[in-house]
């Protein structure tokens, strides 16, 4: 079900015919597909070892039943918000790096291949995301989901987003002019590299 909906959060008991808990969790935090969604397990037994089990494989929550259902919601609003506001970091600010997006070590693994697939085509404007895709070896609609649910942005998004970062990265070091780094980082334009600059970072584009 959770392949198919693909939900924002999941709440799991621990205790469930034919799979426990701790076994979906695991199932789901090691499929690329969906490890990035936040997981929360339910459970009457409290000892340290089971708790050990289930943050091992890779629950982000743990409660204790009975459980107040306000706690529950809290745990619930906490966990999304922390993704939001590291979307927002890495949006914002030049030098949060994009594993910092990551839930998962399987999501870094996945993010550290884009943007090592981005980097490699840097000064390609015509590298394309059916491009990328093929590299990642998904398809586009996969590459697209995954991208989305991680970064909170649209691959095209997210690629221009690291283009921007490095355009950033090289005026910073003042040895270029707008129009050289547009070009090192693969917009045809320095019109449309400057445009895209200001939306993002609401400034223009100069050097240091």
């Amino acid at each position: 079900m959770a392949l198919q909906h693909r939900p924002d959060l999941i709440i799991s008991d621990l205790m469930m015919p034919g799979i426990d808990g701790i076994e979906l969790c695991h199932r789901l935090k090691t499929n690329l597909r969906v490890s990035h969604i936040p997981f929360i397990l339910l459970t009457a037994n409290t000892s340290a070892e089971q708790e050990r089990r289930g943050y091992k494989e890779g629950a982000d929550a743990y409660i204790a039943k009975p459980f107040d259902w306000d706690i529950l919601l809290y745990r619930v609003r906490h966990l999304l918000d922390q993704q939001k506001a590291r979307i927002q970091a890495f949006k914002q600010t030049l030098d949060v790096p994009p594993t910092q997006l990551a839930i998962t070590s399987l999501d870094e693994t996945f993010l550290n291949k884009v943007v090592a697939m981005v980097e490699h085509n840097m000064t390609n404007a015509n590298y394309t995301i059916e491009a990328l895709s093929s590299d990642m070896a998904m398809s586009r609609v996969s590459l697209y989901r995954k991208v989305l649910s991680v970064t909170g942005m649209t691959p095209v998004e997210f690629v221009r987003l690291l283009r921007l970062k490095e355009g950033a990265r090289l005026l910073s070091e003042d040895r270029f002019t707008v129009a050289e780094v547009a070009d090192m980082v693969g917009f045809n334009s320095p019109g449309y590299f400057t445009k895209a600059f200001k939306k993002a970072f609401g400034k223009l584009p100069t050097k240091r």
